[in-house]
């Protein structure tokens, strides 16, 4: 495996990474500010008790989640965690897809879309951005004194990939993991940032929604933020933990606390079988 399919899977594997490993892949940030913020309703997510604290604290705020309006038996089961609570929202979104993204989590609560999984995103955003973070390293005087220094003993002398190059290299990234400042991070994300938001136009936006909107997959995606808890269904099937009387009571004591309207229990192959579009969604009990 190259060095580029391993960052790449690197992240992939975690459910949260910081900001500079997504850039260094050339992910695109699905920042708020950078998109037109669409108002949504009746969108499903699906998580355990301790992802559902989480998603109560994080009403109303920047904060994204992937939401969903069509279900499948796979995300049923739950991507990350196992699934054990139906959450039905209301609130913004950035990105609407009839395709599953795989959109990636950074630390400070925003989602990242990986170019391999995207072609339309490789071509007309990371090959563009590739060369601009060449040519931040070659003006940065921390990474040059860096690479003098080290060269002084290497074996072989680093030298910079050309233009074109498609990704950074193990060098680059194993500098800002292990070497490089604050500073240098602080200064290489805003960069980044900065640059994204050039790329990042109402054409790109444009052509991006109906290429992902053209395609089709057993569950979609809604990239969601700036959202509200409209009512919650605990998911019950052979293996659920709602049978366990503590864990019931404990579920009960958070969504009364948070005064969470609760719906009732699902079954969990019911979540498959959710559809907005075709008006087949799961009724809240009154």
């Amino acid at each position: 495996m190259n060095f580029k399919n391993y960052l790449n899977e690197y992240i992939k594997s975690d459910s949260s990474k910081k900001e500079w490993e997504m850039m260094l892949a050339g992910y695109l940030p699905l920042r708020p500010n950078f998109f037109e913020n669409i108002p949504v309703e009746n969108v499903f997510h699906v998580t355990n008790k301790k992802g559902f604290a989480n998603l109560v604290k994080y009403q109303n705020q920047k904060k994204q989640i992937a939401t969903f309006s069509k279900g499948s038996e796979r995300l049923s089961r739950g991507l990350i965690a196992n699934a054990e609570i139906l959450v039905q929202l209301k609130g913004k979104t950035v990105l609407t897809s009839n395709i599953d993204l795989y959109t990636q989590l950074s630390r400070n609560g925003y989602r990242w879309l990986r170019a391999p999984d995207h072609p339309y995103i490789s071509k007309h955003f990371s090959e563009k951005m590739f060369p601009k973070m060449i040519e931040f390293m070659k003006s940065n005087d921390e990474f040059l004194n860096f690479v003098k220094e080290d060269n002084k003993t290497a074996r072989t002398p680093y030298e910079f990939p050309k233009p074109s190059s498609s990704f950074l290299g193990m060098y680059i990234y194993s500098f800002v993991e292990n070497d490089a400042s604050g500073k240098f991070k602080r200064d290489f994300i805003q960069f980044y940032m900065d640059e994204a938001k050039k790329l990042i136009t109402p054409t790109f936006i444009k052509e991006l929604r109906e290429v992902l909107l053209d395609e089709n997959d057993e569950n979609d995606e809604i990239v969601l933020h700036d959202f509200t808890i409209i009512g919650v269904w605990k998911i019950m099937d052979e293996t659920s933990r709602f049978y366990d009387a503590d864990y019931f009571d404990s579920f009960d004591t958070l969504i009364k606390k948070y005064k969470i309207k609760y719906c009732g229990e699902i079954q969990r192959s019911k979540i498959a079988k959710i559809n907005t579009k075709k008006n087949s969604m799961p009724k809240c009990k009154d």
